[in-house]
């Protein structure tokens, strides 16, 4: 058979998941938001909501700063290496 899309054969399963939740995770902090705003009465909802957008995109912004400065491979190495231990038999 031939493959048409040769680079869909190499498509790697931790970017589809991480698209997936950014998107899980921003449309859940819509909602909130969206909820708060919309069907709150006065200003302190509002201001409720500012806050905890603005917390989501402070936290979200820390997330990807740590996954991307972390070295993957050192620390998968090393949790792979300490599952041995328990692995074993005595």
């Amino acid at each position: 058979m031939i493959n048409l899309i040769p680079q869909l054969s190499e498509i790697s399963i931790l970017p589809i998941l991480f698209i997936f939740i950014f998107c899980f995770y921003w449309i859940y902090s819509f909602f909130i938001v969206y909820h708060l705003v919309r069907f709150g009465i006065g200003t302190k909802p509002k201001f409720i909501a500012f806050i905890f957008m603005m917390g989501s995109l402070l936290l979200f912004t820390a997330f990807v700063y740590a996954a991307v400065s972390t070295n993957w491979e050192d620390l998968l190495s090393r949790v792979f290496d300490a599952s041995s231990i328990f692995l074993q038999s005595y």
